[in-house]
């Protein structure tokens, strides 16, 4: 493995972890630190072997040049650290890549595997590197695809997000203090504690009246709690990301094909159209859903009729996923364009380099391909969220329908 190390001008570990987000850096060190104690940490792990399941996984985009075997690197790829010390991160770690073609003899080599199922740790790894982010509800569905047991606890948002989520979803939820509570006034601290809660891991006896007013018990309830935190987190990503999608979008269609040869022009030209029907259709599926969100959610907060939401809330998985999937493309896209092309400025640049940014794109995105699912040869993947299901929640005769079935 390389070695990593903490010099003058590079971001240590500590500071990685302490402000990353939830889609790029999924922080397991910290995670083992905080959940020693719980037997579901343990029993139901991420990873089999207990060292990766403390390491530090990040969505990383590649610069030219900078890893010494000179493979050809896709728009991203992903880096799973070992730190050197877990009780000080400021002294570096070593890492390796998931794409590396020497994957399997860096773990053997490294690890300890006696006892220890290397082939379901290989699975996790490249399940995790196929997903465009490591935003937790999208890695959770991708796990539930794929029959994978892992405990709850592995599934929560980052520290920065949940701090720059709080006043957005007490914003949202301050209707419904009103609801749980008997009418009375609501105030800002109020709403954000029931944010906090919302957005905490686990379950608590504060949520009791918003579990009895969506008429739940206890398991479903903490289900429908995982899910609306995903869908609010989705929505709080989705209002950052919508300036930075339209900026990246003006800048693909605005790159200039007179400049290219013949040859290139054509993969160019049909590459630009892709990423626009990608960014569109993209955009309308996650505006769908949201509206449908609006709804359901309208009824439950102003019409004091639970029974949509909390069917929205119950089917939540299924639809998710895709709606995960999606973000995650577009987080990838803006996230790569800006990355290979600071300013998002393509003009000063050789064809040649926006061609091999196109192409390295195309791949990261892995356009046409279910993300959440590891294909085995010759087996087809399954749809998770289909015309038909936007369509069963669009119409409220299909609703009502669905919801006695």
């Amino acid at each position: 493995m390389r070695a990593l190390t903490s010099v003058a001008g590079v971001q240590s570990l500590r500071s990685i972890t302490a402000r990353s987000s939830s889609a790029r850096v999924l922080d397991l060190h910290s995670l083992a630190l905080d959940a020693g104690e719980d037997p579901d940490h343990r029993a139901r792990p991420m990873f089999m072997h207990p060292v990766l399941n403390r390491t530090i996984i990040v969505k990383h985009h590649p610069r030219v040049g900078e890893f010494e075997n000179g493979l050809e690197r896709g728009a991203i790829v992903t880096k799973v650290i070992f730190p050197f010390d877990p009780t000080d991160l400021d002294l570096g770690g070593q890492f390796l890549l998931v794409d590396d073609p020497d994957l399997v003899d860096q773990l053997a080599r490294h690890l300890d595997w006696r006892d220890i199922d290397m082939g379901r740790d290989l699975m996790m790894l490249r399940l995790i590197d196929r997903l465009p982010t490591l935003d937790p509800f999208l890695l959770h569905e991708a796990f539930v695809a794929n029959k994978i047991d892992v405990a709850p606890c592995y599934f929560r948002l980052s520290a920065t997000d949940k701090t720059e989520m709080r006043d957005f979803v007490a914003r949202q939820v301050e209707t419904l203090i009103g609801l749980c509570f008997g009418g009375i006034t609501v105030s800002d601290a109020q709403a954000k504690r029931l944010s906090e809660l919302i957005l905490a891991e686990g379950d608590s006896p504060e949520l009791a009246p918003l579990r009895m007013a969506m008429r739940m018990e206890s398991v479903e309830f903490a289900q429908a709690m995982f899910c609306w935190k995903a869908v609010l987190y989705y929505r709080w990503r989705s209002r950052l990301l919508g300036p930075e999608i339209k900026a990246t979008h003006r800048s693909i269609i605005g790159v200039e094909l007179s400049r290219f040869d013949p040859d290139s022009a054509r993969f160019a030209r049909a590459a630009i159209s892709q990423l626009e029907a990608l960014v569109l259709d993209c955009e309308r599926r996650i505006a769908e859903m949201f509206r449908i969100y609006d709804e359901v959610f309208d009824a439950l907060t102003a019409q004091r009729t639970p029974e949509p939401f909390r069917r929205f809330l119950i089917d939540g998985p299924r639809l998710f996923a895709r709606l995960g999937e999606r973000m995650g493309r577009l987080e990838q896209l803006t996230s790569y364009w800006s990355h290979q092309f600071p300013g998002l400025r393509t003009r000063q640049l050789r064809p040649e380099a926006i061609y091999d940014g196109l192409r390295n794109l195309l791949s990261a995105l892995s356009l046409g391909t279910p993300l959440t699912e590891v294909a085995q040869d010759g087996e087809k993947t399954e749809q998770v969220w289909t015309e038909g299901d936007l369509e069963a929640w669009s119409s409220p005769k299909r609703r009502g329908r669905r919801a006695a079935s």
